[in-house]
């Protein structure tokens, strides 16, 4: 898992990067099928550390 990048998104798409195979993150490899049950388990553990470390869920849009 060390060698994975995953950046999640509010208004963009997701990005997702193998860095051994991409070290300068050139491709963004979302979409990728053999790449998403590495995704969904990093989407899940970012979920889960909103969850743990947050003390109130957004309840709108932030208009920034």
């Amino acid at each position: 898992m060390d060698h994975f990048k995953y950046v999640m998104r509010l208004y963009e798409k997701d990005e997702f990067y193998d860095l051994e195979k991409d070290p300068l993150e050139l491709h963004n490899a979302i979409d990728l099928p053999e790449y998403q049950d590495q995704i969904q388990n990093m989407r899940m553990r970012l979920l889960r550390f909103y969850m743990e470390t947050g003390d109130v869920v957004p309840d709108r849009k932030d208009p920034r």
